[in-house]
């Protein structure tokens, strides 16, 4: 039996008892209709962005939910509720009007599109909703998020990739016992991403947002407000950066220290003993493609790279591979005179290998990117460096970062 259809089906009954309970007070249930006008009503007074927004999407009944409601999509979103389930939350509208906010905020941000870039599933669908959090017009009283949000040590208005990088890095200094995923959203709000639309069904999502920008303006002024509008407004860049920026700032955000008490050396600070020893603890695994196509110019200065960003770093382990794995070994600053392979190029077997050997802090694979698309989901941060004069056209799908050598 799968985790979706076990926690869909608690969920089902814990409001099922709610609302058997609810009927022996209340025989006069407000119709969702109403309970909706009354949400909208609210919101224009706050959050008139999202009032608008909501008043524009048709609105459904469906008896087979699961959930209070799933926003779906058909060409643009639809609201589904569940008329029962609703009626229990009639009394919690503030609540209810932050998890529709929340939901229309993952959509927006185009969350469902982005999660098979983000192979730990826990930690993406963790990350989208921090991220989203700080944008809702009207908050939760959730602590348990503010506390976490806090132990990440993000800046303000964080994106969905460094959030999620800074929940595996701090996954990565909790002991064995310590779990993460205990900081899951609340219980209706993580349930509802099993409903979020497909991928394929959303590639009509920029056609239709392009005639709902004109609401923008009903966001406001607050810091949040203004930062949310310059992330809709915001157009991919046609200009890339160069492959050594992308690659020193992909090291940056993967790196990983351990601070130690220390008798030999006193705190700065204070003068006194025992001072704090810092210990860079970041471990790096770099895929060298060996099927031939990348010029030996080309290879000589990704590893003077490497051997730069060497000092930042504890361990680098790398791994030669074409269509299967030929070496793998430490990497000593010593730039390799010559490698193996020459065959056809598979990513899986590499990162196979990788997964094996992990977890890294961040994963670099160097390769002319002619090969299909992984299967094997790399378990650690990846960033691919495609290598190649005429780039090839990569699938939507492809997992991890993309930069390119030469810069396109």
């Amino acid at each position: 039996m799968s985790l979706r259809f076990v926690t869909l089906y608690c969920l089902e009954i814990d409001l099922f008892k709610t609302w058997s309970n609810h009927q022996h007070i209340n025989h006069q249930p407000s119709t969702p209709n109403t309970l909706f006008l009354s949400i909208t009503r609210d919101l224009l007074a706050h959050a008139p962005f999202f009032a608008h927004l909501l008043v524009r999407i048709p609105k459904r009944a469906d008896t087979q939910l699961s959930l209070p409601f799933v926003i779906a999509w058909e060409n643009q979103p639809v609201l589904y509720y569940q008329p029962r389930l609703l009626n229990v939350l009639k009394d919690q509208q503030e609540w209810l009007a932050a998890w529709l906010c929340e939901e229309l905020l993952h959509l927006l941000l185009q969350h469902p599109q982005q999660a098979a870039k983000y192979p730990i599933t826990w930690a993406f669908h963790l990350a989208a909703d921090l991220e989203v959090r700080q944008y809702l017009p009207i908050p939760y009283c959730d602590d348990l998020f503010q506390a976490l949000y806090t132990r990440l040590h993000l800046n303000e208005f964080a994106d969905l990739t460094t959030i999620y990088t800074a929940l595996l890095r701090l996954q990565a200094t909790q002991k064995a016992t310590e779990i993460l995923p205990q900081w899951h959203a609340t219980l209706y709000s993580q349930k509802s991403h099993f409903s979020w639309p497909s991928v394929e069904t959303l590639l009509t999502w920029p056609s239709w947002w392009s005639t709902q920008d004109s609401l923008l303006a009903e966001l406001g002024e607050n810091p949040a407000a203004l930062h949310l509008q310059n992330r809709l407004t915001s157009t991919p860049s046609k200009v890339s950066l160069p492959w050594t920026t992308v690659l020193r700032r992909f090291i940056s955000s993967a790196q990983r220290t351990q601070n130690r008490n220390s008798l030999r050396r006193p705190s700065r600070r204070f003068g006194t003993l025992p001072g704090m020893r810092r210990r860079r603890t970041t471990r790096l695994a770099v895929v060298l493609d060996t099927s031939g196509s990348i010029q030996p110019i080309q290879r000589i200065q990704f590893f003077r790279e490497i051997q730069n960003l060497q000092k930042l770093t504890h361990e680098i382990h790398l791994i030669e591979a074409d269509y299967q794995v030929r070496a793998s070994y430490l990497f000593n600053g010593t730039i390799p005179t010559m490698s193996t392979g020459g065959g056809r190029t598979s990513f899986d077997p590499a990162l196979e290998a990788i997964n094996t050997l992990g977890p890294f802090d961040g994963v670099i694979y160097f390769t002319d990117g002619q090969a299909s698309l992984p299967k094997i989901k790399c378990l650690s941060p990846l960033l691919w460096i495609i290598c190649n004069t005429t780039p090839p056209s990569l699938s939507p799908n492809w997992p991890g970062q993309i930069t390119h050598y030469p810069t396109m």
